[in-house]
């Protein structure tokens, strides 16, 4: 398991992780692109998340 983003209660899967940036959720209806980024700009959360190389982009925007 790749892990969640959430805000509120919004759930969306991760699906898979093109590094640098690009992730790929699952929606109610559809997958779709987004900028792990602009995801962490908005306010969403990383949980449950597994993935060594996505955790590491995730703690590394923090710092920017």
């Amino acid at each position: 398991m790749r892990g969640n983003l959430k805000k509120d209660r919004k759930l969306f899967p991760i699906i898979d992780f093109r590094p640098p940036d690009i992730l790929v959720l699952k929606g109610s209806f559809v997958e779709f692109e987004t900028s792990l980024k602009k995801s962490r700009e908005n306010g969403y959360v990383l949980e449950q998340c597994d993935e060594p190389e996505l955790l590491k982009a995730w703690e590394d925007m923090r710092h920017e």
